[in-house]
């Protein structure tokens, strides 16, 4: 999972929407962030660890020296990336935009947000013809894409969305071309805003610009969007490559990576999430609490939903986020020790749970490391009672498509009895109950918003065609 962006544009400029747009989607990944960019005179790239508003900073020599190169080859076309790690090690290392070469069509980068399960057998295929630099599976992309025998930089793309599994969302840059792909499920969401003078391109709707006539909507499932810059003029063309598969998005992205005001169908993650907090409270056990709290971000709207519902009192003092000490996700973390020690630095515990019977609402619970170790700081605050809702239901199954959960073992509710499952991870939290919302409620809730979902890891059952058979096996 990533955070991608992209402009094509008539005139030179627009490095500051770059990086805003970089800033927007960096809840969807903060190991490292990169830029590149393609003008008359060349191409340039930026890479560098951590946050863009930290990276993308006029006291960073090597953002400057950056500005100053783009400024030299007037970069009109952009490319840049906020990555997490699925697959290959955690580190600036494997960020994107990565670089590749045709002998038709020249240099190009891409960037990609998603997963590729069937990279390591792609590799092993294209290994003969490219020479790999790295672990990513995104790699396997810019070598089918450098070895491909289309004449155009869009028909190696299309080639792409007719043939390979799993989830992206993805955009290739040519000196004159961005090109832009969703797979044939439509698992990761990219948006585009289409104006006479630029055309841009983001995981998250906020990241576009917003200006009068500008077209800004979704890129549907299976298809390429073209934007080629000749002179002073982008055209914007739309093909659809391979849609006959149903849409299958991905559920985690509603319930967790998403930015609130991402765009759901007609309505906004934020009201799912309400809503799932909601259902929550009609069907959880009757449960006496003094005061009913979230674990932010995301928690706080599912228990706002949940308390709303109950008609009790709900608390955005109880779990505070240390918002100037920390920003990153614990849940993105690349091991567990690093998850744990986030936790801790992440969250301050209110000393009004002293005495008090506290009921924490959050929207998933994966490996639980957070329920736990915040578990562990209400008690040691002197709530006496913590009482966890989850508003999803037990996730028991690998993530295929860009979530980072590469193994059973690795979640809390995987290989459980379903009926033991509240109860066992209870146990595990060390809180006084848990309850989880169950699947079928939480589907209920989830198809109001949307239809065609992928929930493959809380039933192990995947989209057809999405993820090769022979990866299905435990793991």
């Amino acid at each position: 999972m990533c955070g991608i962006v992209g402009t094509c544009r008539a005139k030179p400029g627009g490095i500051d929407e770059v990086r805003m747009g970089c800033e927007r989607v960096n809840n969807r990944g903060n190991e490292s962030i990169g830029i590149a960019g393609f003008g008359p005179k060349g191409d340039t790239h930026f890479l560098q660890p951590g946050y863009a508003r930290d990276a993308c900073n006029p006291t960073n020599r090597v953002w400057r020296e950056f500005i100053e190169r783009t400024q030299e080859r007037q970069t009109a076309l952009w490319l840049g990336q906020t990555r997490y790690k699925t697959v290959g090690p955690a580190g600036v290392e494997l960020g994107q935009p990565l670089k590749g070469h045709h002998s038709r069509f020249g240099r190009f980068y891409l960037v990609h947000n998603g997963q590729l399960p069937n990279h390591a057998a792609d590799r092993r295929a294209l290994a003969p013809h490219y020479q790999f630099a790295g672990e990513s599976d995104s790699e396997t992309l810019v070598a089918r894409i450098a070895v491909s025998s289309a004449t155009t930089i869009e028909d190696a793309v299309a080639e792409i969305v007719r043939d390979v599994p799993g989830g992206f969302a993805l955009l290739v840059m040519t000196e004159d071309t961005i090109v832009a792909a969703t797979d044939r499920y439509w698992t990761r969401p990219l948006f585009v805003a289409v104006a006479s003078d630029q055309v841009s391109f983001a995981s998250e709707i906020a990241a576009l610009p917003r200006r009068e006539g500008v077209d800004i909507h979704a890129l549907p499932k299976g298809t390429i969007g073209v934007a080629r810059r000749s002179g002073q003029i982008v055209s914007w063309e739309e093909w659809p490559i391979s849609t006959t598969t149903g849409r299958h998005f991905c559920l985690f992205e509603g319930l967790y990576f998403g930015r609130p005001d991402q765009v759901i169908g007609n309505s906004v993650l934020h009201m799912l999430r309400q809503a799932l907090g909601r259902r929550l409270a009609q069907v959880m056990p009757t449960t006496e609490v003094d005061v009913w709290c979230g674990v932010p971000d995301t928690g706080n709207e599912s228990g706002l939903g949940l308390a709303t519902e109950l008609g009790q009192s709900f608390s955005l003092a109880t779990i505070m986020k240390n918002w100037y000490s920390t920003r990153s996700r614990a849940f993105m973390q690349p091991d567990q020790q690093s998850r744990e020690a986030k936790v801790r630095q992440k969250y301050n515990i209110s000393s009004m749970v002293k005495g008090m019977r506290v009921g924490v609402a959050d929207d998933t619970l994966v490996r639980s490391t957070t329920a736990r170790v915040l578990s562990q700081m209400l008690f040691e605050a002197g709530a006496i009672e913590v009482h966890w809702r989850i508003a999803a239901a037990p996730i028991i199954a690998r993530c295929f498509t860009g979530i980072d959960i590469p193994t059973l073992s690795e979640l809390a509710a995987a290989g459980l009895p379903p009926d033991s499952i509240n109860g066992m991870v209870n146990g595990m939290i060390g809180a006084t109950s848990l309850f989880y919302l169950p699947y079928t409620e939480m589907m209920a809730v989830a198809d109001q918003y949307l239809d065609g979902w992928c929930s493959g890891c809380f039933t192990g059952t995947y989209p057809q065609g999405l993820v090769p058979v022979e990866l299905l096996a435990p793991a």
